[in-house]
């Protein structure tokens, strides 16, 4: 038997929206699997581990988070650096997970 797959849920502690939908600046959909500490890629169903939902390396120097927005009337939660409210790029590359920061801000901010 197959355990069931356990994703993180984001709340926003402004208001009742929560999700289990993180988006990059692409909107692509990660989610963050909390016991296996992966992101899994919704495009494929793919899953990296070794990122956990309380914080990790995108470089040396730079961790994740995830931040609230509105785009287009709907309430979003963004993959972004925990120091600034930029969004993040994730894309895979040779069958490898690369988060790459931008310059690009949460909408509705």
């Amino acid at each position: 038997m197959v355990a069931p797959l356990v994703l993180a849920v984001f709340r926003d502690p402004a208001s009742a929206f929560s999700t289990i939908d993180v988006r990059d600046v692409q909107d692509q959909i990660v989610r963050f699997d909390t016991v296996a500490n992966s992101l899994i890629w919704a495009a494929d169903g793919r899953s990296f581990p070794g990122y956990p939902v309380d914080g990790n390396f995108i470089r040396s120097d730079r961790f994740f988070q995830v931040r609230f927005g509105t785009k287009d009337g709907e309430r979003r939660a963004y993959f972004t650096e925990t120091a600034t409210a930029t969004i993040c790029d994730i894309e895979v590359t040779g069958g490898q997970l690369v988060i790459s920061p931008t310059n690009v801000t949460v909408p509705g901010n």
